[in-house]
């Protein structure tokens, strides 16, 4: 079976989400679920193969992180923008939701109407639509708005914020994931094709190396992509006046820093091996192109160590999160147990967090 995913959640899939799954072979053209099938396909359609058996069980840790955060009892719609094969939509319409999902990709909404045939007792909506049409604004208000893994597929995050900001209820809750294209693992390992290396080229350049290594000649990430960090973000959240924290599983940062000597020295063999595996396949001004920007990337690497003396959060942030991942509100500023904006003061961050308990439960606190 393929890496990563139990025997137990393909048995799940094939009882409880049987439509969906079914679905989901034939669309990568896999005969069964043997072990044999499901492992012959080749990358990067074996990572997406793989992501979809993931999803109901992604969907429903998103679900159980947010409602850490926010008392979901009382909300009553939910909106999930680029829902896909519509995982996170299914598993709010299964916690009592009525729940729309909206794609403008045309297979994405084949496999999220899969998803509504195995639940067809559930207040449960897919809609192919682009999310920043005109129409979105005639969806109503939504107590919850997810936009999960999405966000650098928009050319506009900027604009796509403001437009959510319209739908949103007054003390309802956006909670958004990015890819952090500067973590060290995910230039390891692109989430996306599962290449080496990919998220440190523009977008120009990563198309051509996907189509010299897989012979697909599609690669829809945004232009700011490669250079949106954690404050790009920050500063998206202020210009429309929302209140955010970072909302994820923080690993102590110490101990992280501990082992940041072991990562880098990884990185560097596994690149050298990488790159060497890439010369043979690329062209010479592709690979020179790949070849410098990782040497950049390893360059960047060695500061931001070099500045851990000083502020070990910034590991955290910049190189280790894998993923960004907000809890964004209109009127309320959310604090969790994770690291907050490094511009707010430790007296600024307390006197946000007094009289906001009430909405927002962190399940800890730094506090």
């Amino acid at each position: 079976m393929p890496q990563g995913h139990k025997k137990l959640d393909l048995d799940r899939l094939k009882t409880e989400h049987r439509y969906f799954f079914e679905h989901l072979l034939v669309h990568f053209g896999v005969n069964s679920s043997s072990d044999e099938d499901l492992n012959a396909l080749k990358e990067p359609y074996k990572t997406w193969l793989n992501w979809g058996l993931g999803g109901f069980e992604r969907a429903e840790q998103t679900f159980d992180k947010i409602s850490q955060y926010r008392d979901l009892s009382s909300c009553l719609r939910h909106l999930d923008i680029g829902c896909g094969p519509g995982y996170l939509s299914t598993v709010f319409a299964l916690n009592g939701f009525e729940s729309i999902g909206l794609d403008s990709d045309r297979v994405a909404m084949a496999q999220a109407n899969a998803n509504k045939k195995d639940f067809p007792d559930k207040n449960l909506q897919f809609i192919e639509m682009d999310c920043m049409a005109d129409e979105l604004l005639t969806l109503g208000k939504f107590d919850v708005i997810t936009v999960d893994n999405v966000i650098e597929h928009v050319e506009s995050p900027s604009l796509l914020l403001s437009r959510l900001k319209n739908v949103l209820r007054k003390d309802g809750i956006i909670y958004i994931v990015a890819p952090n294209a500067r973590s060290i693992n995910l230039v390891k390992s692109d989430p996306h094709y599962n290449l080496f290396g990919l998220s440190l080229l523009d977008k120009t350049h990563g198309r051509s190396l996907l189509n010299a290594l897989t012979e697909i000649d599609f690669y829809d990430v945004n232009s700011s992509f490669f250079k949106d960090d954690m404050a790009i973000y920050c500063d998206r959240f202020e210009k429309h006046n929302f209140r955010y924290c970072i909302c994820d599983d923080s690993t102590n940062a110490i101990k992280r820093v501990a082992f940041l000597n072991i990562d880098i020295e990884v990185l560097r063999d596994d690149l050298y091996a990488e790159l060497g595996a890439m010369k043979v396949k690329l062209p010479e001004s592709l690979f020179c192109k790949l070849e410098n920007a990782v040497v950049d990337y390893m360059k960047e690497i060695e500061k931001e160590f070099n500045l851990l003396k000083d502020d070990n959060s910034r590991f955290q942030i910049n190189l280790d999160k894998f993923y960004y991942k907000f809890l964004a509100s209109s009127y309320f500023f959310i604090l969790t147990h994770a690291a907050c904006p490094v511009s707010l003061c430790e007296t600024h961050k307390r006197s946000l967090f007094r009289g906001l308990k009430d909405l927002f439960r962190p399940k800890t606190s730094v506090f």
